[in-house]
């Protein structure tokens, strides 16, 4: 069962590409939690109490968020949350007690909460954190963490640094990164994809080819003296890495030398400590691929290491998030769509490649929204799209117009951190160049959508139509608004037409972006009416200078589909 609070918006920006390979089942007993065989003895559905059974506190980190003065906590507690419980905390010499209330989510015999409590921590620290977990007769559990602090990048001046700021006046989030290439610390949106190693290995010159701003060359490497040399290699080109260490996660020596080696190394974006811990289980035991334990004793090494680049993760399943989300500063979320096989998987066995998915693209937006409130947004998430498919579970890889929908329902749905490809093939690979083609686009929303100052807001349907994905968002500093209205089905969609609320339009009209030919529609008192069809899976991107009123409640734009 699952319990979460309503979804919302929240800020899309961060853009990467990712080219990965199909999953390989293997000998695996399961996925997911799920037994891979119909007839074998089934297990519960995503059941990580039988991983990491211990109730207690997880105290998600403060190293990035320099603008917050809250201390987040996830409780995990066994059995419906009927019980009463609190929780005593301190840290730097203050104290607190505070009581738990609406759970966030329930997932089998687990209830998780989700609490934000004010503690002034210090910056250039490392505070010790207590806590005790107690119901009204008997204390259940009680812990000690080391947390890193870090401090202001720009009173550090420290190039290649990055940092997860939070903005108060939406409660979103954006990455900040420091480089040479910048003046001082700026929004910085990654777009790039997971790439070969040995296509690095063999021919530097594929990072100065590389789209988007960032690289992900997938581990295993050969020899870090060779890695040293392509990670200098992309300092210079500015291609920062998201440097992958998804085969040393439980090996804490290998990952303390890799990130001594190259933490000072401005080629470094972030670390990448897991692949999609919560899959693949190779024993009767353990019915998933990592237990988060594992994945914390990285996490917490690292944030002692290298307090100055966040940590990040995939995960594949749909309920896994809460039991990882304490052990990484953004999280991935990678649903595989398109061609899954769903007559090789049910509820309790089988694996379809897209855990819980349909087969359509609304499964990215369905996912992002899901997960955004299963973890009470408390971390920003990262989208990781389909670019590959044919293989073990897919018929085969997503058309052009798929992969692009798909991308823009990652970018407009809870994300604040990111869209990454696995893309399958050579440069010759038609979805790669479409991805030249988005990120083209998605550079030109940028300045508006991530800004300091950028306000996300929902589009609120005048005539609701799950058939149409809206979101919209405004930059107070430069008055532009963007809007974009994806049309999710198969049959066209005559006309949108869209108002202006609480804002005073500048413009005589709107821009439509992103068209063979450049096209103006006429505003009239704070509405305009796109008569041009919206063809299935389409997208239709508008623009407009606004004059800011800062009515934070209400929605910037609101829409309606002409059927």
């Amino acid at each position: 069962e699952y319990m979460g609070e309503p979804s919302r918006m929240r800020l899309a920006t961060l853009v990467l590409v990712q080219v990965l390979l199909p999953l390989v089942v293997g000998d695996e007993c399961c996925w997911c939690g799920k037994r891979y065989y119909q007839g074998t003895p089934s297990l519960p559905h995503a059941d990580y109490v039988d991983v990491n059974p211990v109730e207690g506190v997880v105290v998600l980190s403060k190293s990035f968020y320099l603008a917050e003065e809250q201390l987040e906590v996830m409780t995990f507690v066994h059995g419906d949350g009927s019980d009463t419980y609190k929780i005593d905390i301190s840290a730097d010499s203050e104290k607190a007690t505070f009581a738990l209330h609406q759970p966030s989510a329930r997932i089998n015999q687990t209830t998780i909460y989700r609490t934000s409590i004010s503690m002034h921590l210090q910056p250039n620290t490392t505070t010790t954190v207590n806590w005790i977990l107690s119901a009204p007769s008997r204390i259940i559990a009680s812990g000690t963490l080391n947390l890193a602090v870090a401090p202001s990048i720009e009173f550090l001046n420290r190039i290649g640094a990055v940092r997860i700021v939070y903005r108060k006046q939406d409660s979103s989030r954006y990455l900040e990164r420091f480089s040479e290439h910048t003046n001082g610390a700026q929004p910085f949106f990654p777009f790039g994809y997971y790439i070969s190693w040995p296509l690095i290995q063999q021919d530097l010159t594929q990072i100065n080819r590389t789209i988007g701003n960032i690289l992900h060359p997938v581990s295993p490497f050969s020899g870090l003296d060779t890695v040293e040399i392509a990670v200098s290699a992309s300092a210079a080109a500015n291609f920062p890495w998201m440097y992958d260490m998804r085969h040393n996660t439980d090996n804490l020596t290998s990952i303390t030398e890799q990130v001594l080696r190259f933490r000072e190394n401005s080629g470094i974006m972030s670390w990448y400590i897991a692949d999609e811990p919560d899959g693949a289980g190779n024993t009767e035991g353990l019915p998933i691929g990592m237990a988060p334990t594992v994945v914390e004793a990285a996490y917490r090494l690292i944030q002692q290491l290298d307090p100055y680049h966040p940590v990040s993760l995939v995960l594949n399943c749909k309920y896994s998030a809460p039991f990882y989300t304490g052990f990484t500063d953004i999280l991935m979320v990678d649903p595989y769509p398109v061609g899954i096989k769903t007559d090789f998987c049910s509820d309790m066995y089988g694996c379809c490649g897209c855990d819980d998915c349909t087969g359509n693209v609304t499964d990215v937006s369905d996912r992002m929204d899901f997960v955004g409130s299963l973890i009470s947004y408390s971390k920003p998430i990262h989208f990781v799209g389909q670019g590959f498919g044919d293989g073990q579970h897919w018929t085969g890889a997503p058309t052009s117009q798929q992969f692009r929908i798909m991308t823009y329902l990652g970018f407009m749905h809870n994300n604040e951190a990111g869209i990454s490809y696995w893309i399958q093939g050579d440069n010759d690979y038609p979805l790669l160049q479409d991805a030249i083609v988005l990120y083209k686009q998605l550079s030109q929303l940028i300045p508006t959508t991530y800004s300091e100052n950028s306000i996300a807001t929902p589009i609120i349907p005048l005539l609701p139509s799950p058939n149409v994905h809206a979101s919209a968002w405004f930059n107070p500093d430069t008055l532009l608004a963007v809007a974009v209205v994806c049309n999710v089905a198969n049959e066209t969609v005559s006309g949108v037409s869209v108002r202006f609320t609480n804002f005073t339009v500048l413009a005589a009209g709107v821009d439509v972006l992103f068209e063979e030919q450049p096209r103006m529609i006429e505003m009239l008192r704070g509405q305009f009416e796109d008569m041009v069809p919206l063809p299935p899976l389409g997208i239709r991107v508008y623009s407009v200078m606004v004059n800011d009123q800062r009515n934070m409640g209400d929605a910037l734009l609101t829409t309606q589909a002409k059927q």
